[in-house]
């Protein structure tokens, strides 16, 4: 996978909390989560060095196995 399109992690996240989770289809939040708090904007933490992400290089059969209250995405 290039590095372009391979998922991003936000090292340390998981141990900020939990946040609303959307639907990735049209980003609504999950019925019954309105109590949670908001995803923080992670590009402007990154671009602000509040926050580092990594990506790892990745091949045809390889796995990641990651914590899944470490904030994620991809392009």
């Amino acid at each position: 996978m290039s590095n372009d399109v391979a998922v991003e992690y936000i090292l340390g996240s998981h141990r900020w909390g939990v946040f609303q989770p959307r639907h990735f289809v049209d980003a609504s939040p999950y019925e019954g989560t309105d109590h949670m708090p908001p995803m923080p904007d992670i590009r402007q933490l990154v671009q602000q060095s509040q926050a580092r992400s990594i990506k790892f290089d990745v091949r045809p059969g390889d796995a990641l196995v990651f914590d899944a209250r470490i904030i994620h995405g991809s392009p």
